[in-house]
């Protein structure tokens, strides 16, 4: 167990605020990752500087217009846009939409292609520069008092709540922001699933050091209900993430070299420089192949509630 006298050092707990935890993991993973005593929340046990931060996320970029291979890119944007349909029936009508993390903004560039307005967050200056052509981006953290009260009807947090150290301070300030009865919509990776489970410290949405927090549905949901949201929905199971990441754990545990098959098929070349050609063109292969396993087991996991990523619907009460 660790305890206070290093507290200004570590990241508290950002659901019961306590500095008590027990490591996981047992040192195996590249930053210390521990667990909270009082209510299980695993999180990176070390605080880090908004430099830092950015550099680990800065990796996750290739051209603005295009990260992975054709194929997956397209696959992507159709994600996108199931996204999208997603945040258009929790409005009532063409709305404001901020989405904090929001990357290149293809699904802000959807919504707006269908009349809402839009705007999205990034951390840095580096990162906002990579969104798509006429996608408003502000950079810096999300805080309270960045936006006026009551400036929008939905906020989108879509794998990016796992990504800042203050998770608890980004969801009280969207509760600001949103209008009464404004929509929460968020997605992280399920660190309860079985794939978190067979994976351990290879599991490929651990993504250290970029995903600082490791939440399970109770955990967020919590977290959820202690920033003054009313939950709507919280289940587990997205095909763009689970198939995938089962199908990249697998192979990790199966001892080929971490995320492999991912790295393939981005077009960062950065992150290949130690894949040859042939490697490369073996995972290429091999991908099509492992998806038609992981796709019907990833079902079944998530009929179960033990797929590998979560999604949560919360609203700020009505007046």
């Amino acid at each position: 167990m660790r305890e206070g006298s290093d507290a200004t050092e570590r990241t508290p707990c950002a659901i019961c605020h306590s500095y008590d935890t027990s490591d996981v993991f047992a040192g195996r993973t590249e930053v210390p990752l521990v667990s909270c005593d009082k209510c299980g929340l695993v999180y990176q046990a070390a605080t880090r500087t908004a430099q830092q931060l950015d550099d680990a996320q800065s990796t996750a970029y290739a051209r603005p217009a295009q990260r992975f291979a054709g194929p997956v890119e397209r696959s992507v944007r159709l994600f996108r846009s199931a996204r999208a349909r997603l945040a258009e029936r929790l409005l009532r009508r063409p709305g404001r939409v901020l989405d904090i993390g929001c990357g290149r903004g293809v699904f802000l560039e959807i919504l707006r292609g269908r009349g809402h307005a839009v705007r999205g967050t990034e951390l840095s200056e580096a990162t906002a520069a990579n969104a798509l052509p006429g996608i408003p981006v502000d950079p810096g953290e999300v805080r309270a008092g960045r936006y006026a009260p009551e400036s929008f009807d939905l906020i989108s947090i879509w794998h990016v709540l796992e990504h800042d150290q203050r998770p608890d301070e980004v969801l009280r300030a969207c509760h600001e922001f949103l209008v009464p009865g404004g929509a929460l919509m968020i997605a992280v990776p399920n660190f309860a699933s079985v794939q978190a489970r067979i994976g351990r410290e290879l599991w490929f949405h651990l993504d250290l050091p970029r995903h600082i927090f490791q939440f399970t549905p109770t955990t967020l949901k919590r977290l959820l209900a202690e920033s003054g949201y009313e939950i709507e929905r919280c289940s587990t199971g997205q095909w763009e993430m689970d198939p995938f990441g089962l199908l990249q754990t697998a192979l990790n545990r199966l001892g080929l070299r971490p995320n492999a098959m991912y790295d393939s098929l981005r077009t960062n070349r950065a992150v290949q420089r130690d894949l040859s050609p042939l490697y490369r063109a073996a995972m290429l292969l091999l991908c099509p192949l492992g998806m038609l396993l992981a796709l019907p087991i990833s079902g079944v996991l998530r009929i179960a509630g033990r797929a590998g990523t979560i999604i949560a619907v919360a609203r700020k009460p009505a007046a």
